[in-house]
């Protein structure tokens, strides 16, 4: 590092929104999902979440990780309606939204498959994703241990 940067560190300040916590499943490490029943359960209009876009770029913040699980009733138009409003807000802002598990649920909604989230015009597509996307791209990577463990079951409105 010494010899590339000197003594020298950068960072990024970024925002993290969740744009609802209702889930339609039942991950054995996750307590933030909601059933729909739950008294604590919340969900963002697409207004709400560009609002919370230009509160952070008026502190300078550009990059914006955004998830929330899958949701059981927004429709896809709601995940692409929230980024056309986040892209049109300023061309600064870097979008790592989705989980890898949310790009799938995205998909299933669009009736695409998910590599279509990959391709440089998808309209549904971040910028980037913040976690562990390989999982959802390479199949060999789809079986992996932490997989097994967690996201395994999806879960029903009774219980």
């Amino acid at each position: 590092r010494q010899r590339k940067v000197g003594n020298r560190a950068t960072f990024i300040i970024n925002r993290y929104i969740n744009y609802s916590n209702y889930c339609i499943l039942s991950c054995q490490f996750c307590s933030f999902a909601r059933k729909k029943r739950d008294a604590d359960g919340f969900q963002f209009t697409g207004d709400e979440i560009v609002q919370k876009a230009r509160e952070a770029l008026e502190l300078g913040i550009t990059e914006l990780h955004i998830v929330g699980g899958l949701h059981p009733s927004l429709p896809f138009s709601y995940y692409t309606d929230m980024l056309k409003g986040l892209r049109a807000l300023d061309p600064r802002l870097q979008l790592k939204c989705f989980t890898a598990i949310e790009i799938l649920h995205l998909a299933w909604l669009a009736k695409k498959p998910a590599s279509a989230a990959s391709t440089p015009n998808a309209r549904w597509a971040p910028s980037a994703s913040p976690s562990r996307t390989a999982r959802a791209w390479r199949p060999s990577m789809r079986l992996s241990s932490s997989d097994r463990r967690s996201c395994s079951r999806p879960r029903t409105e009774r219980e």
